[in-house]
């Protein structure tokens, strides 16, 4: 999304990442690589502890210093992996990277690990059986899951 002076962040056709610090009780704008900008399909999440962003589900990039833009580093260009049954798209970001930089992939219900020095992938399981999603954890103060009360009233 863009920032618009008049309405806040909000745009189309575009992506903005919005920071909070609730220390500072702060907001702000977190700087995007520089990519192609033809590249429409992004996924923003965690990839061990650093930010992460995927564009077009190919290109996974890392911010190595929160908020500085020029750290932002192509950890990897992934490949549509035909033999594991994913062909139009890859589920990034990952599910985890080790220190030597093998990603964990979820494809629907197939885990794949895929090492990004040799550009090789394995897959670890087959199918989950009685599930359709594998979750991140990151960690938060703030529960995505807490209950909204919009009416209550402060004493």
């Amino acid at each position: 999304m863009e920032k618009n002076s008049n309405q806040g962040f909000g745009s189309l056709n575009s992506l903005t990442i919005v920071s909070l610090d609730l220390a500072k009780e702060t907001y702000g704008e977190v700087l995007q690589p520089v990519y192609d900008k033809g590249q429409n399909n992004s996924t923003l999440g965690a990839l061990g502890h650093y930010l992460c962003i995927t564009y077009d589900r190919v290109d996974l990039w890392v911010m190595k210093v929160y908020g500085v833009k020029d750290s932002w580093t192509k950890l990897a260009s992934l490949p549509y992996l035909h033999e594991y049954g994913m062909y139009n798209q890859l589920v990034v970001p990952s599910l985890c990277i080790s220190n030597d930089e093998k990603l964990i992939l979820q494809y629907r219900s197939k885990l794949v690990v895929y090492d990004t020095h040799n550009s090789s992938s394995t897959r670890i399981c087959r199918k989950f059986d009685g599930l359709n999603e594998i979750c991140i954890f990151v960690e938060s103060l703030v529960s995505p899951c807490a209950p909204v009360m919009p009416n209550r009233l402060r004493s």
